[in-house]
């Protein structure tokens, strides 16, 4: 996993001295790093309790299709115990031999492990001052990893990057296969919380998605300057 922040040992070129998030952007981050959590982890105590209670009228105002999304989410986190969703996530996530959803770039652009998005993906981070942590078990190019980097490309008071450099990221290492990997676990036979987990962030990186192409040759006018 990369490092999350300068303050867990990555260096960066940012100043220290960058100016506050805006509301959206700090919506933004706050809703890759959820992402990320649901991705990496089987949720707490606190997350579900988090998303039991979320409602569009406490979700961050990105459009119907996020809060009918998350909606359903915290919905099927009411219904569902504890137990049965870690059951569930390690059903899908956790195997001595290969998982029913193996969530890396690498598998799912090259089928195979440690690939070449792997190693473009190392050396771009490299660039930003990022790195994995010691002791983490999962590679950079993992879906919830490249959340993570995505919530420290927005939010990091340190590491944070232009709009332009966000988007080429996402284009770069995201886009061209979450949508594939996202419905794969949707249509996966027992995932029922997880599909609603799907359903929610493949309805968020869509939104990204459409965001980052609006006004885009201004931004590609950015990234050569």
């Amino acid at each position: 996993m990369a490092e999350a922040d300068g303050r867990d040992g990555a260096q960066g070129s940012d100043s220290s001295q960058a100016a506050p998030l805006d509301a959206e952007e700090s919506s933004r981050a706050n809703l890759y790093a959820l992402c990320a959590s649901l991705l990496l982890h089987s949720p707490d105590g606190a997350l579900l309790r988090f998303l039991s209670e979320a409602t569009p009228e406490t979700a961050t105002p990105l459009g119907n299709p996020l809060h009918d999304a998350l909606g359903k989410l915290a919905a099927a986190t009411g219904i569902t115990p504890p137990d049965v969703i870690r059951d569930e996530f390690d059903a899908l996530f956790i195997s001595t031999g290969t998982p029913v959803i193996n969530p890396y770039a690498s598998v799912y652009l090259t089928g195979f492990m440690n690939g070449r998005p792997l190693t473009l993906l190392r050396a771009e981070l490299a660039q930003f001052g990022l790195g994995r942590v010691a002791g983490r078990g999962e590679a950079e190019d993992h879906l919830g990893v490249l959340c993570e980097i995505m919530r420290v490309l927005i939010g990091s008071e340190h590491l944070r990057q232009p709009l332009w450099r966000q988007r080429a990221f996402f284009f770069r290492h995201i886009h061209p296969w979450h949508a594939l990997c996202l419905s794969q676990i949707r249509q996966t036979a027992g995932a029922t919380f997880y599909g609603c987990v799907a359903e929610f962030i493949h309805t968020f990186l869509d939104i990204e998605a459409q965001a980052f192409s609006i006004d885009q040759p201004a931004r590609q006018a950015g990234e050569t300057s």
